[in-house]
């Protein structure tokens, strides 16, 4: 009867914990050292991280580590296996000689595919 019920308080304990840790929000740091565009808009050189958007799997938060402010979301085409890479990444490709975000690896978990718009949006 012990065991079954240190059994029961294990399996609990593991569930909650892991729904504890997946609930956390993904954060990744970086420098872009140029301009760069992401989900159709531009933004200028500088720190920023990306931050999982709370209640949603389809959207991720680009905010300014200088000010804390939320420059824009990005739109999430699909998760992807996590890399080998420790340290995290955010790739950057070169579409039409712009530098746009198309994945985030974070440091732990899955990465992100981004949705790329061949023409970014005007501003407004």
């Amino acid at each position: 009867m012990k065991n079954a019920a240190r059994m029961v308080f294990a399996l609990l304990f593991a569930v909650v914990a892991g729904v504890g840790a997946s609930a956390a929000p993904m954060i990744l740091n970086f420098d872009a050292p140029d301009d760069f565009y992401a989900g159709g808009r531009s933004y200028p050189a500088g720190k920023y991280e990306v931050e999982a958007k709370p209640g949603s799997s389809s959207l991720l938060l680009l905010r300014n580590r200088e000010d804390q402010s939320v420059q824009g979301t990005v739109p999430v085409i699909s998760r992807v296996a996590p890399k080998a890479d420790l340290t995290g990444r955010v790739v950057f490709d070169q579409i039409d000689s712009r530098h746009t975000i198309s994945g985030i690896y974070p440091p732990n978990g899955d990465g992100f595919l981004l949705a790329v718009a061949r023409k970014p949006r005007p501003e407004k």
